[in-house]
Parts: structure tokens; C-alpha cells; sequence
């Protein structure tokens, strides 16, 4: 940059997905007006670049907006509005007409057909510089001032180096930064926790049993008055649990399970298709007419063969025991391992690059039908530093794709409403 000062119609601090995505719609937008992406590293759009493993996990093909908004433990009442405007089925158009086509997995995962995150990389920076948006790597910023007589910004990055823009998007994901900053204009911050995280446990039932998977469970966890189920796919792990249930519920938990220090009990229903009157329907059925048949490979619900024997190890019944011959006691302990195997949390483990937190900026204090601040005018917030967060699934990048796309709508809709030409971005 230039060592003096220049205006900017739009500066956005963080060069992630959200900070892209809306520096990109409001050039769409607006094509004259100047616009700048300002990122602290190296790098940019380095979570878009890891996402699913390397593929992009774009979103999730839930085109219901009711149904959508309950894939987010925080954020789903102020998501509506959001999402009623720009959803996953409007991303999926947007980057089809860029030349990025996709495709739905059978989980409801949407990807590039490429499996390559880089396809949407490339996308966004053809379509950057394409439209003339700037973006500037290594701009740490030092403090930001706001000009409540003429309604601008200034940044300062270093004693020399400064910009002053009309509109400001903070779209800073995690960071601390971004939350000093937002803090520095007044705003509240949610204290930020670690979500979608995977379950540290020991137990002699899964010791051994590392890479396991189970196609669907219920789970539930208890906390004095709150209670929390999850239900889908599980696997066993070399420190426990994880898989998409157990992900699902560490979100919806998180505060509770910060609170906790990660240290709880949890329940896991493996036959969440059928009732206990049906299981010990079965039972009594293999009982009169099966009385010989061995409980080692006659398997009371699919579970892997593997943990059903130490599910069997776990209720003291001998595998080489007949269904005639097990006891009343042991059947009401097999039972409760069926439906209600409980397991103590220990700790937590990151969950690989979906590292997700909750919490951040006060959603009370943001207007979700403009993404901008109710504090400080001109002033946006979008993607992770707001206090929302998602399941896995596509659904955090969905957050972000919506939440920049109505924060450039407004801004577009402010510089109309002047009636002005942009202001230049020359020299800058």
C-alpha cells in the first residue's frame, strides 16, 4: 500500500471464505466501487484450502430454511433471515455460473466435482482480480478509529501505513484480533469455546476396537436440567469417540462441556431402530425356538462382530453360552449395552482442520437483515467471529457464504443510496 492514507468504499479484514465471498458480490454489485481484502498472513482462504480433507466441503444440500437453521446450536432464530435471502441451493448456482460445478454426496455433503478445494480457490481469485478487488497479504491491523462527524474508518496497520474506508467488514473468523477489534467499537464478545470436537474416553469396550464404525446411534448427555441427543454415524478412535454423532452433540454441548472441563457421562443407544419391547421380543423368540443357538454369532442387533463380543465380555456372558442358557440377569445387562451403554468423557481431541469455536460478537447486537452493526454504522460483521456456529457438514461455510452476500447487499445498497460515483481505489 501507499504510505498516505486512501479511502475505500469497502475494506474487509480476513481473507477467508466469508471475507472473499462478500468483497467479490459487492464488486458484482457495484462495479466501480473500491474494494480491499487486508489479511494479517501470509496466506489466504486457508480454511476453504483444508476443508473435507482437501476437497471443500462447500455446504449442505438442505434447501429447507427451517430445516437448514437447526443444523446451528447458535445463530438458528438470526440465520432465518439470512438464509431466506442466500442459501445453499444459491451458492451452488452462484458457483456453477463461475465455472465450478458441483456435486451431492450421499451424506447431503456438497463438493467441488473436482475434489479439489482449489477448484473454489482459483474461483475466487479470477474472480477478485477479474473484478478489481485488492488483496494484500501480511496486514496486521494495529487499530482501528471510527469518525462519528464524517462516518469513516481509519485502519492503521503501522505508524506509516494507513487506510480509511466507508464501510468496514470484519470478517476475522476466530482470531483474536478481529474480537479485540469489534470489542474496541463496544460490542460484547461471547467468550469463544472449542466446538465440533471429538470425545477423549478409556474404556476396556473400545480399547482395542480404533477405527471402528457404526452406521447410526443415538446419544445423549445430561447436564442437571439440560439434556442433549445427537443421532447418526459413530467411530472408535484411538482416544475414543467421534464420528458425526458425536461431533454433533460436542457443538450443541460445548459451553456445557467447557463448564465441565470435558469431564461427563454419556449414554449411546446402538438400536435406535428399534424399541426395547422389540429387543426382548427378540430375545424370547430366540429363546423358545433358537435355545441352542450361540450368542457369539447370533448378533441380537447388527452391531460390528468385533464389539459384540466385548459387549458380551462386558455382560459376563461366555460366548460360547447358548440363548437358552444365558441368565435373566445377563439379558437385562446385554439390554442395557444395547440401549444405554454408558461411557465416561475424559477429555477432549480437535477435530482434525474442522476446528470450529462458539462464540464471538453478541448476536444481539448485529442486524441480521444487514449483517451490520447496531453499535457503529458502516460497520459489518461475518462468518465464525459472530457467536454462531454449525454441525459438520458444509453448514459453518454456509454461515459465511450468506452472511457476506447480505453484508455486500447492504453496502451496495448504502452507496446507491448516495447517489455518488464510488471513490477511487487508484494508487492503492
Amino acid at each position: 500500500m501507499n504510505t498516505s492514507p486512501r479511502i475505500v468504499d469497502y475494506a474487509i479484514l480476513g481473507g477467508g471464505a466469508a471475507g472473499f465471498f462478500s468483497g467479490i458480490r459487492l464488486a458484482e454489485l457495484v462495479p466501480h466501487a473500491s474494494i480491499v481484502i487486508l489479511e494479517s498472513s501470509s496466506n489466504v482462504l486457508q480454511k476453504v484450502r483444508v476443508s473435507g480433507g482437501g476437497r471443500c466441503n462447500i455446504t449442505h444440500n438442505c434447501f429447507e430454511v427451517s430445516k437448514l437453521v437447526q443444523n446451528y446450536p447458535r445463530g438458528e432464530r438470526e440465520l432465518k433471515s439470512v438464509f431466506s435471502r442466500f442459501q445453499p441451493k444459491d451458492m451452488l448456482k452462484w458457483l456453477e455460473d463461475h465455472g465450478v460445478p458441483t456435486k451431492i454426496e450421499d451424506d447431503g455433503r456438497i463438493f467441488p466435482i473436482s475434489d479439489s478445494s482449489e477448484s473454489v480457490i482459483r474461483c475466487f481469485m479470477k474472480e477478485t482480480e477479474r473484478l478489481g478487488v485488492k488483496v494484500f497479504l501480511n496486514h496486521l491491523v494495529q487499530a482501528v478509529k471510527y469518525n462519528d462527524e464524517s462516518l469513516v474508518f481509519e485502519i492503521e496497520f503501522s505508524k506509516d501505513e494507513k487506510l480509511i474506508c466507508r464501510h468496514l467488514l470484519l470478517a476475522t473468523g476466530s482470531s483474536k484480533t478481529g474480537r479485540r477489534l469489534a470489542e474496541s467499537f463496544g460490542h460484547s464478545i461471547v467468550t469463544p469455546v472449542p466446538s465440533l470436537f471429538s470425545f477423549n474416553v478409556k474404556d476396556s469396550r473400545i480399547a482395542e476396537l480404533p477405527g471402528l464404525s457404526f452406521r447410526n446411534v443415538k446419544i445423549e448427555m445430561k447436564f442437571e436440567d439440560k439434556k442433549f441427543k445427537s443421532e447418526g454415524p459413530a467411530l472408535i478412535t484411538h482416544w475414543g469417540w467421534s464420528g458425526p454423532a458425536i461431533l454433533k452433540l460436542s457443538a450443541f454441548a460445548a459451553r456445557e462441556l467447557a463448564a465441565s472441563e470435558y469431564r461427563s457421562s454419556f449414554k449411546i443407544n446402538f438400536s435406535p431402530d428399534k424399541s426395547e419391547t422389540d429387543l426382548r421380543k427378540d430375545v424370547a423368540y430366540r429363546r423358545e425356538h433358537y435355545p441352542t443357538r450361540g450368542l457369539k454369532n447370533d448378533r441380537l442387533v447388527p452391531l460390528p462382530s468385533r464389539y459384540w463380543l466385548k459387549v458380551l465380555e462386558a455382560c459376563e456372558i461366555d460366548d460360547r453360552c447358548s440363548w437358552g442358557q444365558v441368565s435373566k440377569a445377563a439379558i437385562e445387562k446385554l439390554l442395557k449395552e444395547i440401549l444405554r451403554a454408558e461411557f465416561e468423557m475424559e477429555a477432549r481431541t480437535t477435530y482434525k482442520e474442522e476446528f470450529v469455536t462458539a462464540g464471538g460478537v453478541d448476536r444481539r447486537e448485529v442486524n441480521f437483515q444487514t449483517m451490520q452493526s447496531k453499535i457503529i454504522p458502516g460497520l459489518y460483521f461475518a462468518g465464525e467471529i459472530l457467536d454462531i456456529d454449525a454441525v459438520t457438514g458444509g453448514f459453518n461455510f454456509q454461515n459465511c457464504w450468506s452472511g457476506a452476500w447480505v453484508a455486500a447487499e447492504s453496502v451496495a445498497d448504502d452507496l446507491r443510496s448516495k447517489r455518488a460515483e464510488p471513490v477511487s481505489c487508484v494508487n492503492i
